[in-house]
């Protein structure tokens, strides 16, 4: 179980890819380190997030795993064992969370104001995210809204519905990813470090 340490301050490869793994050389970005907390009510961790520019480390109670960026474009995470977890892949729109096997966990399409979310290529049955000016995010589904929350302008914590509390999210789709009933936790995690890492 880890404990956090609070911080201050203030998202494609073919379907059939074969998972043999492939040395693949990595892209080094330089860039200032940034993270990102999400706690329980208890203040204990559920994910410290560290962004590295050329690597997303995301720290759960399931263990670590290190995204790397490589250069065809996508980024693979890998356990504390080196073994090839997930992979992230980017398109001008959003990006695709896919499983070690390759196949498609989430797509993810990024525009102004709002993200859908998908666990299929064609959008069908899409989560849509909606961020508004007053400090309010709605999380709704084919035109019904499942949830909603609202947050302070300027206050540095972020609750989500008493489960989940944020710090260093301002002005992020992130708390409403964790609103998303049948998302498994690392994926949410996950998503929520690619979104912070484009500073969405």
């Amino acid at each position: 179980m880890l404990l956090v340490l609070w911080g201050c301050s203030g998202g494609s490869g073919q379907e059939g890819e074969s998972v043999t793994e492939t040395p693949a050389e990595e892209v080094e970005v330089v860039g200032a380190l940034k993270s990102y907390y999400i706690s329980n009510r208890e203040n204990v961790s559920l994910a410290e997030i560290t962004d590295r520019g050329s690597e997303l480390t995301v720290n759960t109670q399931e263990g670590i795993l290190f995204g790397v960026m490589k250069r065809e474009g996508k980024r693979k995470y890998y356990d504390q064992n080196d073994e090839f977890q997930y992979a992230v892949k980017y398109k001008d729109d959003g990006f695709k969370l896919r499983s070690k096997s390759e196949a498609l966990i989430w797509k993810v399409k990024i525009k102004e104001g709002k993200i859908k979310v998908a666990n299929n290529e064609e959008m069908t049955g899409a989560y849509e995210i909606h961020c508004y000016d007053d400090g309010r995010i709605k999380l709704s589904q084919e035109e019904n809204e499942l949830s909603s929350i609202r947050f302070d302008p300027g206050v540095p914590m972020l609750e989500v519905q008493g489960k989940y509390f944020l710090r260093n999210f301002s002005d992020s789709f992130a708390p409403g990813i964790l609103l998303i009933p049948e998302m498994q936790e690392t994926e949410k995690y996950i998503i929520c470090a690619e979104l912070a890492a484009q500073d969405k």
